[in-house]
């Protein structure tokens, strides 16, 4: 029985300070980005979303609803300052008004510098 305890307490002593404790590292800014058509809602670390109207200027060469060049855009803008893509996401539902039906697509970005 003695051997058991003993164990268990080596085991329990290995556990707790045998592995490299995590190191907080620096921290980072965070933004999140939120585009669903030409609508883009943008928060950063601490702050409320802000809404921007992206411009799309240019006819695309695919004709498409969900053109997303303009989001592409943005995003590449905020690449050349020093921000990642930590994470992206799409998401797609669908409205019934009678009989039409309406799809959204919205687009989520996790970015971090």
């Amino acid at each position: 029985m003695n051997k058991a305890i003993l164990y268990t307490l080596i085991f329990a002593v290995v556990a707790l300070f045998g592995f490299k404790q995590y190191e907080k590292g620096a921290a980072r800014e965070t933004m999140t980005i939120i585009a669903k058509g030409n609508q883009v809602h943008i928060s950063g670390s601490n702050q409320s979303f802000q809404m921007k109207k992206l411009k799309t200027d240019e006819k695309p060469a695919v004709d498409s609803k969900y053109n997303t060049s303009a989001v592409l855009k943005l995003l590449n803008e905020y690449q050349n300052n020093g921000w990642h893509i930590k994470s992206s996401n799409l998401a797609s539902t669908s409205d019934f008004i009678g009989e039409q039906s309406f799809e959204t697509h919205t687009l989520y970005f996790l970015l971090e510098k």
